[in-house]
């Protein structure tokens, strides 16, 4: 939900019939004007572009964007901006109601181009940039206007931040800044009226990141605004630029929840009155309107799924609060318990459990649930995955294994690459919640995504004693066959060789070093599997392709242990449709059931 720039009104995402619709609202008399885009692909994100017009792209199972759409407020009809492109929306232009800026790849080419669109003309391209850069495009940056002076590209397994040169034509190569004691860094954000940046790196001595500002001018880095020593903001932090206020206000980073730190005067008010409002729970303010009067906020915890409120500051009033999720109660979910483990070498390492009752009433059956990624991370908080399973009488272990983001470079970055230390964390944490008395050793499942569908299928084989059963969905199987996938076109198109170029870092290349990937690949190692395994895969799917269930099923299947398989047609990775998530959380539930001897 965001609120616009006036206050007057919101723009929100809704369901109808399985797709994700757009929708105004008068705060005042809730009035209600729904549109769409498209009959087929899910609205992702909306932005108010000004006080009259509202801008949305829509989610498309492969390209992650597809098409950009507006609207005039109070209408049910938008105007396509873009109707089968890859966009993404760069700045919305707020001070400039007619324009918006847009970042276009052309599909399937590896082309992209910068283009502003006229709102006013029907979504006219009053101009158009193409990117003339050596590598591939990351990302852009605009000032506090709306101009573009900045670009990020990889090239040649470096990143590099170019800055528009003062002839605004030309192209320089931003510093690499030497008080930083290691790479990366990242850029945040740009300021040309200020000539100031704003970015994050490691100081000698430091494993986490800190954030700082660096004078254009000068070339000084400043003293550390912000540096938490736990935890690193390197990868999940981000920045609140204000546009009206035309300032950066605040940053947010994750510990073991989302964590906001305000920089600005009015935002730490706005942010104690909320928190005074609404105790008990996280309060992000997601939205603020151009006085800073009425703002969005979005409250959550481990136990309440989401609530919208919009707050009047001057009326000191909730002037509109709506479910993020309805129908579901506060007493039908789990606390999400906080853990920490122990592992060789003094690693330290954090994870959640949910367990479906009292701790007293122990112990219960387990889900082990390890996240995708593997540079990612699970954080506290509502999960409906979770909640689903607790909800059928399990506990539900979330472990942050070595290598997950977000971590000191200890934890993080020094174990980026031990795939098979990553499946042993979980293991061992597995055993510790029975140790505990909180799992039963006799009824232990595992399961996961993606990456975490590896961590399922490969613990699976690594200790095929201690799980009674293994549900793996869009996951990898095959290492080398998945770094070679990050070199298909589809993902040179997007990323150029960044993705295949990190996983070569982290695990070598797969020609040199294809015996060690087969001895930590479950492909290879069925023979070790002894209990029942499920598979889950979109047809469709381009991250993590169909092919390597299909042959891991094979390979399962001639060791002597036929998996249960469900492939569904035209999803990605991951599962779209409403009537597809349902059909596989059913198989879920009954296969659990069946082999955990649960009740459930």
């Amino acid at each position: 939900m965001r609120i616009s720039p006036d206050g007057k009104y919101v723009a929100f995402c809704f369901s109808q019939k399985d797709m994700m619709c757009v929708a105004t609202m008068e705060i005042d008399t809730q009035e209600i004007h729904a549109m769409r885009g498209s009959s087929i692909e899910d609205v992702g994100n909306v932005y108010w572009a000004s006080d009259e017009h509202v801008v949305f792209d829509l989610y498309s199972r492969n390209n992650y964007a597809a098409g950009l759409y507006a609207a005039k407020r109070g209408k049910t009809r938008a105007d396509v901006l873009n109707g089968n492109e890859v966009v993404r929306i760069i700045d919305p232009l707020v001070d400039d109601p007619d324009y918006i800026l847009a970042w276009v790849e052309v599909a399937h080419s590896g082309r992209e181009r910068l283009v502003k669109y006229n709102l006013k003309n029907g979504g006219a391209r009053d101009s158009i940039r193409e990117s003339k850069f050596d590598g591939k495009v990351l990302g852009w940056f605009t000032d506090s206007d709306g101009g573009l002076i900045g670009v990020t590209t990889y090239t040649d397994q470096n990143v590099k931040y170019l800055f528009r040169g003062e002839d605004g034509k030309t192209w320089e190569e931003f510093f690499k800044p030497k008080s930083f004691a290691r790479l990366p860094y990242r850029i945040l954000h740009a300021d040309w009226a200020k000539r100031e940046i704003w970015l994050c790196g490691y100081l000698e001595g430091n494993t986490t990141a800190s954030l700082h500002t660096y004078d254009m001018d000068s070339g000084k880095l400043s003293e550390p605004i912000f540096h938490d020593e736990k935890y690193d903001i390197i990868e999940d932090m981000s920045l609140y630029y204000c546009s009206f206020k035309k300032a950066v206000t605040g940053m947010n980073y994750i510990k073991r929840y989302k964590q906001i730190v305000w920089f600005d005067a009015d935002y730490i008010r706005m942010q104690a009155i909320v928190d005074r409002s609404f105790p008990g729970t996280i309060n992000s303010i997601v939205s603020v309107d151009r006085a800073s009067n009425r703002i969005v906020v979005y409250s959550y915890s481990d136990r309440e799924p989401g609530t919208y409120n919009v707050i009047d500051l001057q009326k000191r009033a909730i002037v509109l609060s709506v479910g993020a999720y309805r129908g579901i109660s506060e007493e039908d979910l789990a606390e999400q318990l906080v853990l920490k483990f122990k592992r060789p070498g003094g690693i330290v390492l954090e994870g959640f459990l949910t367990l479906p009752g009292p701790e007293e009433s122990g112990p219960y059956p387990l889900i082990a649930l390890p996240h995708g990624g593997p540079w990612a991370r699970d954080v506290w908080g509502y999960d409906s995955e979770v909640q689903f399973l607790a909800n059928r009488g399990y506990a539900v272990l979330q472990l942050n294994f070595r290598g997950s983001s977000g971590y000191s470079t200890d934890i993080s970055a020094k174990y980026e690459g031990d795939f098979k230390g990553m499946v042993e964390d979980v293991i061992a944490a597995t055993k510790e919640c029975v140790d505990m008395g909180l799992a039963d050793a006799d009824r232990l499942a595992i399961m996961g995504a993606s990456f975490g569908g590896y961590v399922a299928a490969a613990a699976a084989s690594f200790e095929p004693n201690l799980y009674q059963c293994a549900i793996s969905m869009m996951g990898v199987f095959d290492l080398s066959k998945q770094v070679d996938n990050w070199k298909r076109s589809f993902w040179r198109s997007r990323m150029g060789t960044y993705a295949y170029d990190r996983w070569v870092d982290a695990l070598g290349d797969p020609e040199s070093n294809s015996e060690y990937l087969q001895s930590i690949s479950p492909q290879y190692l069925v023979d070790k599997v002894t209990v029942p395994v499920m598979l889950i895969h979109g047809r469709s799917d381009k991250v993590v392709a169909a092919s390597q269930s299909k042959r891991y099923a094979r390979a399962l299947s001639a060791a002597g242990n036929k998996p249960k398989t469900h492939y569904f047609n035209w999803e990605s990775h991951g599962l779209s449709e409403l009537k597809n998530r349902i059909k596989a959380y059913e198989a879920i539930e009954v296969f659990l059931k069946e082999n955990l001897k649960t009740d459930g």
